[in-house]
């Protein structure tokens, strides 16, 4: 990986949770389909957004992506106009500004290293 872009990898990590999110699929179930409160809340004119059902499902019925927004244009504006990518460079300094644990052991970093050094 003599080069790399970390804005497309962060876009590229929302677009593989959209899609991810897509191909899950979706429940065909009576909770799912909620025709109670269909029938409660629409003769009612109220909304099915404030519905306590909806709020307990929502969360995994859609993706919230981190880089792509879903504002009104002019919150969007509000909240700085960011394209896409400077999102992304803004988030990808963000997660490398944070400190982790490292995610391979000093044995398995090694392993790796002696394994490249091996091919090269």
């Amino acid at each position: 990986m003599m080069i790399a872009s970390l804005e497309q990898c962060v876009i590229d990590n929302d677009i593989m949770g959209m899609v991810r999110r897509l191909v899950s699929g979706f429940p065909i179930d009576t909770e799912s389909f909620a025709l109670d409160v269909i029938a409660a809340v629409a003769p009612a004119d109220g909304s099915y957004l404030s519905h306590p059902h909806t709020l307990a499902h929502y969360k995994a019925a859609i993706f919230k992506p981190h880089v792509f927004t879903r504002e009104r244009r002019s919150e969007w504006l509000e909240h700085g106009g960011l394209s896409a990518r400077q999102a992304a460079a803004e988030r990808a300094r963000k997660i490398l500004a944070e400190d982790r644990p490292p995610l391979l052991s000093t044995q398995q970093i090694a392993e790796i290293e002696r394994i490249a050094v091996s091919y090269s």
